[in-house]
């Protein structure tokens, strides 16, 4: 059997050859083999969905609309989070594998959300995922911040109708061409759309830059036209909130900038290279052996809060951000802690963004309460001490802005476990890492410091020199 296009996918009869001592399968190359092109797997995926029973139609119709109700109900941005994670999630490579970042564009027409982006081209895989309910096809990317396999189910919340342009494929979901059949989850169901046979906006908008350049583009049009302009929490205010500032881009690893652009306002442009911001740059921290231990054990009883990918979750990333200005570092008011994409209901009153691998709740507007996240809590006290070394030792910024970044550790109300384990972490730091800055032998550890109220001079035990 020759195999004349690689990586592409085929059509093919299998047999059975043997059953003792397990079942052996081989392919039946007396029957024909055939190259499946895009319009056939979306064809086979809408035609398997056709054929559900009623009763399966009708459990998972009533599905895919509770989980829409249950992650947009912190608030309807949460489809823009989704849409940025979806694009973070698969970057293109260069010729010797490194990651590319990725650029993002929003564009409001008349009747339509335009979203597309610079990632990869998506592959049969990724097709029937988002054709899927909670297929999980990203569990063995470690470095995806998506996981659960549903997030893209948001876009529902607000459009009956979703046409998808990647490579070869174009196909849509749509409520409207799917209403005569009682039922039907329509929001899984792909219906192969030609180009041509799209609203000249929606062709304009997305011929306006070439598909090798956005190679995921997305339509969305919403049920109703006054959910992009008019509406209470219209698409407009909706995008200029989350598009404030770069915030929302700071911890998201592989998007580089995101544009926004509509009708009747200038277009808003956020990059990740903005010099607003001071960024950690620290090293990974080990999880404990008896926390990973104890994680794979949930997985593998069934625990649904902590997703598959932390199986074997050997080491955890940390970064901490801050204001800028010059030499100055500036405290950030209205903080949340940030699981990649801002959790905005976990606010535990820190002078700085916080972003970890802490484990998010289902609509990710908090965190879960679980022992991982605990430890990444009290490992994040540490790493603080350990940036905090970093940034007196740059020499780039004034000390005492470095030092107002020391939150209170304040007890926050439904927070308090997470509070005394970033107290902890931190208290433990203090003790090992030399952080302070003094005129003769670099920095010490805070145990060697005594402060004298009278002459305003921190003095080391041992070295007895002034501090600048």
């Amino acid at each position: 059997l020759t195999i004349k296009h690689p990586r592409k996918y085929y059509r093919f009869s299998w047999k059975l050859l043997e059953l003792d001592p397990s079942p052996t399968f081989c392919i039946d190359t007396w029957q024909p083999v055939e190259l499946f092109e895009p319009r056939d797997i979306v064809k086979c995926i809408h035609d398997d969905i056709r054929r559900y029973p009623a009763s399966a139609s009708r459990i998972i119709a009533g599905t895919l609309e509770t989980l829409k109700n249950q992650l947009t109900a912190s608030g309807k941005e949460i489809f823009i989070y989704e849409l940025l994670q979806n694009a973070n999630d698969y970057p293109c490579k260069d010729k010797d594998g490194k990651k590319i970042p990725v650029d993002v564009e929003f564009i409001l027409t008349e009747n339509y959300l335009i979203f597309q982006h610079s990632g990869a081209y998506f592959s049969p895989r990724n097709i029937s995922a988002i054709c899927n309910i909670n297929d999980k096809e990203k569990t063995d990317n470690t470095e995806a911040i998506g996981y659960k396999g549903i997030g893209f189910k948001t876009v529902f919340m607000d459009n009956n109708y979703v046409f998808l342009r990647t490579g070869d494929f174009t196909f849509r979901f749509d409520q409207e061409d799917s209403k005569d059949v009682l039922d039907i989850p329509w929001q899984i169901l792909p219906i192969w759309t030609n180009f041509n046979q799209l609203d000249a906006e929606v062709k304009e908008a997305l011929n306006s830059v070439s598909p090798r350049v956005f190679k995921v583009q997305f339509a969305l049009r919403p049920t109703k036209k006054s959910t992009l302009y008019a509406g209470a929490n219209n698409y407009r205010e909706l995008f200029n909130k989350v598009f404030e500032t770069e915030r929302v881009l700071l911890f998201i690893p592989y998007i580089q900038s995101v544009k926004f652009s509509c009708i009747g306002q200038e277009p808003i442009v956020r990059s990740k290279e903005s010099d607003k911001w001071c960024i950690s740059d620290l090293e990974p921290a080990d999880i404990p052996e008896e926390i990973r231990e104890d994680i794979n054990r949930s997985i593998k009883d069934g625990d649904t809060k902590i997703p598959e990918k932390y199986i074997d979750f050997y080491k955890t990333t940390v970064k901490f951000a801050c204001e800028r200005e010059d030499r100055i570092l500036k405290p950030v008011s209205d903080t949340c802690l940030y699981c990649y994409l801002p959790a905005k209901k976990a606010r535990l009153g820190l002078p700085f963004l916080l972003n970890t691998d802490m484990i998010p709740t289902g609509p990710r507007d908090d965190i879960e309460e679980l022992d991982v996240n605990f430890e990444i809590c009290r490992i994040a006290g540490h790493k603080l001490v350990e940036w905090l070394q970093q940034l007196a030792g740059s020499a780039q910024y004034d000390y005492d802005s470095i030092f107002s970044l020391i939150p209170s550790f304040e007890d926050v109300t439904n927070y308090e476990t997470f509070i005394e384990n970033l107290r902890d972490g931190f208290t433990e730091a203090i003790e090992e890492v030399e952080f302070i800055p003094v005129l003769e032998d670099g920095n010490v550890e805070l145990k060697n410091i005594t402060i004298d109220q009278d002459i305003l001079t921190i003095i080391p035990f041992e070295a007895q020199v002034r501090v600048l």
